[in-house]
């Protein structure tokens, strides 16, 4: 018998026209989805021909949980797991490569897309720190350990990592960084070609508007460092990836 497939996400109001196209690319290919609702008084209609392979969750009963209210149900959950964003298009084989990518590691890895991995030295301040930065849409030559997971882009078996949702807010991807480290899982980004997953256009999003975020993340960093050195491939395809995403 299969194991199951599920899918989390955590969305706003204000991208239900954004969801749609996530529900529409990703319900297909998992078995259930569930959605957490960050301030929704009403079902969005995309999911309401769906409500039998969905389940729904309200800030007002979680509370203010924001992004990482798509980790809800992940301590709890059996089999494949993967959290989703409302702002990524995913492929039609999205969920089969990601699943794929957690056998190829004998399920001891979180797989993700987007992913950054940290080059020394490491500094007080992360978006000074030297690091090879994976976009969504960025092309990947080989499966790479990294250090930190975009947390829209994670898939994992429940063998072997279980999550709950953090509760500092709009740290999720360093929560999964850190929850692996303690489970002792790797994280690894895995190969794949140009813009197989895209990033969608969130109105009024601005760096700015991030600013008040990253004491928090410049904390963390030095909290937890020093940061472990992470298996490389060949000297020369390092190089290249070095020339090519470096920041």
């Amino acid at each position: 018998m299969a194991e199951p497939v599920v899918a989390s996400i955590a969305t706003l109001p204000a991208r239900v026209h954004l969801l749609s196209r996530v529900v529409a690319a990703i319900l297909p290919q998992v078995d259930h989805l569930n959605v957490f609702f960050d301030g929704h008084e009403n079902v969005p209609p995309c999911l309401l021909p769906h409500l039998h392979k969905v389940t729904l969750a309200y800030a007002a009963d979680y509370g203010a949980l924001h992004g990482s209210g798509k980790f809800l149900w992940a301590e709890k959950s059996v089999g494949y797991h993967l959290t989703i964003d409302d702002d990524l298009l995913y492929p039609p084989n999205y969920v089969s490569q990601m699943i794929a990518a957690i056998e190829r590691h004998q399920r001891r890895a979180v797989i993700c897309v987007l992913g950054r991995r940290f080059l020394t030295p490491i500094l007080k301040d992360f978006y000074q720190s030297p690091m090879l930065g994976f976009s969504a849409d960025a092309e990947l030559v080989v499966d790479l350990h990294v250090h930190l997971p975009g947390s829209g882009t994670v898939a994992w078996h429940t063998d072997t990592f279980k999550i709950a949702p953090s509760r500092t807010p709009f740290q999720d991807d360093m929560h999964v960084a850190l929850t692996a480290r303690r489970q002792n899982v790797s994280i690894i980004a895995l190969a794949r070609p140009t813009s197989w997953v895209m990033t969608q256009e969130v109105n009024g999003f601005t760096t700015a508007a991030m600013a008040d975020k990253i004491p928090n993340l410049n904390r963390l960093l030095r909290e937890h460092a020093p940061w472990p050195a992470l298996p490389a491939p060949n000297n020369q395809l390092l190089k290249d990836l070095i020339r090519r995403h470096w920041r």
